[in-house]
């Protein structure tokens, strides 16, 4: 294979429960789950697989989230979480079958979550 050659994989980011709340372990515990050629399409599944497991937490993110280390008080945040059918628990104002794709990540975007993330490898020749 040609010299500066990459692949990007979509990998599913580790996380651990310690009976209050999930957390991202020290030693990460990714896994591998697909590889592309072209970053466009492995950003495309990454995220499509965060709002799908998005999908499944139904409630809403306050068991992922440390909202005390967040400002959810300020006009600012106010605006974000009424507009995108959060209260300031991080809990969802209404089903999350009803929520679109676009505001699932705009939401994790907002409170910095994520699932699975794309990595870029260099291949060597």
């Amino acid at each position: 294979m040609a010299s500066g050659a990459k692949i990007w994989i979509v990998s599913r980011l580790g996380w651990e429960y310690d009976d209050s709340s999930y957390y991202r372990p020290e030693s990460d515990g990714s896994q591998p789950v697909a590889a592309f050629t072209f970053p466009e399409l492995a950003r495309q599944v990454r995220n499509e697989k965060n709002v799908a497991e998005m999908r499944c937490l139904w409630s809403g993110l306050n068991d992922y989230v440390d909202r005390w280390g967040m400002d959810l008080q300020s006009e600012e945040s106010a605006k974000f979480l009424e507009d995108n059918f959060l209260d300031e628990s991080l809990e969802f104002t209404k089903p999350v079958s009803e929520i679109s794709d676009e505001i699932l990540l705009r939401v994790m975007d907002f409170v910095n979550i994520s699932f699975f993330e794309v990595i870029e490898v260099d291949l060597l020749a």
